[in-house]
């Protein structure tokens, strides 16, 4: 996946936490060092997954992280 790509899913994946039932938490979820929420965590890496067709390897999880904290 290219950096670009991280940032379509990210994107995507905000976009969908904030339509559906964990949009609450979505806004207690910070940019920063803190872990995000383990709901909204395996939200974001299943629309990775979906994207890439596959499971995301663990550089590419810490990548999509960075990229979906970055829009909070």
């Amino acid at each position: 996946l290219a950096a670009a790509d991280f940032a379509a899913i990210a994107s995507k994946a905000h976009a969908k936490i904030a339509a559906g039932q964990n949009a609450g938490l979505l806004a207690t979820a910070t940019g920063g060092a803190q872990p995000l929420p383990n709901i909204i965590d395996k939200a974001v890496l299943r629309t990775g997954a979906a994207y890439a067709g596959r499971m995301l390897s663990e550089p590419e999880k810490r990548q999509l992280r960075i990229a979906f904290k970055a829009l909070l």
